[in-house]
């Protein structure tokens, strides 16, 4: 090493630390999803080098174990597992284990490659190390009336400004135990009653979509699209049997008509169009319908 100044000296030592932490990272995500035949040698590690083609190289095999499922569906089915952990910490193996169809490896891999979407939450007691994570930057939306309509919902985001596919993660069958559908906001636009919510007791439940929207811009297109006569409050919500927290929207407290409404007869048919097609249960909707012929 020739001219051996303390800034070269310095220079080169930071090389080695970070190296060193490759070597850690690469060791943790051996330990929780070994992989044989590495297809790259310790030997191409060079410190100061771009090492990170080691971890990427490791995990192209994702896409030779799942051909049908591209580096984006897997992403997508991983941040939606996460969500559905909501506030509780969970390990990459808890989530892992959450979505067998995607496989261990590729589950890690996606964990490695979006390290900024994932919040540390726990710590190893005996390695003092990083084990428990929660989903971060994404947040759910529950609807249960005409934004059950994803095309529908495409179209206002646009009208705002939004691009659906890059605000909105998926979209998910799910549920909001005590609640009961209701007919208290006048639209318009449909020329009657649109969908709107009460409290009910614990053998209720509303079937809907809860979408995943990246946070804050998903939020603010929903917003967008309601205001002014529905706002969100934050309730429970059922999504793969698991209890979350998601944004839901009611029609605002001075807009809201007592007694209900009739449902808008357009409306209510493509509200149940969406929902057949989303294989949502419609039974709410269809008990409506039979009592208006």
């Amino acid at each position: 090493m020739t001219d051996l100044t303390p800034e070269r000296l310095r220079q080169e030592a930071r090389k080695f630390r970070l190296l060193a932490a490759k070597y850690e990272e690469l060791a943790d995500l051996l330990a929780a999803a070994p992989v044989t035949n590495l297809p790259v040698s310790t030997n191409d590690v060079r410190p100061g080098a771009d090492n990170d083609h080691i971890v990427s190289t490791m995990f192209q095999r994702e896409e030779v174990h799942h051909p049908a499922l591209n580096r984006g569906e897997a992403t997508r089915k991983v941040i939606v597992a996460a969500a559905k952990f909501g506030s509780t910490p969970f390990s990459p193996a808890q989530l892992a284990s959450s979505i067998p169809e995607v496989g261990e490896k590729t589950v890690f891999a996606v964990f490695h490659r979006r390290k900024e979407i994932f919040e540390p939450a726990g710590l190893d007691p005996a390695n003092k190390r990083v084990t428990r994570f929660v989903l971060r930057g994404h947040a759910w939306v529950f609807t249960y009336g005409i934004n059950m309509d994803r095309d529908h919902v495409k179209e206002a985001f646009l009208r705002s400004g939004f691009v659906y596919d890059k605000v909105v993660v998926d979209a998910v069958v799910a549920s909001m135990p005590e609640a009961k559908l209701s007919w208290r906001n006048h639209s318009k636009k449909w020329g009657g009653g649109t969908a709107t919510f009460d409290s009910a007791d614990e053998t209720s439940e509303l079937p809907g979509l809860a979408y995943l929207v990246q946070v804050p811009e998903g939020l603010r297109a929903f917003e967008e699209k309601e205001q002014p006569n529905y706002s969100a409050e934050t309730r429970p919500i059922i999504v793969d049997g698991r209890r979350v927290s998601a944004h839901v929207f009611n029609v605002i407290t001075k807009l809201r008509q007592k007694p209900q409404l009739e449902p808008a007869s357009d409306y209510l048919d493509a509200v149940i169009r969406a929902a057949e097609k989303e294989s949502v249960s419609a039974e709410p909707f269809l008990s409506v319908r039979s009592k208006q012929h």
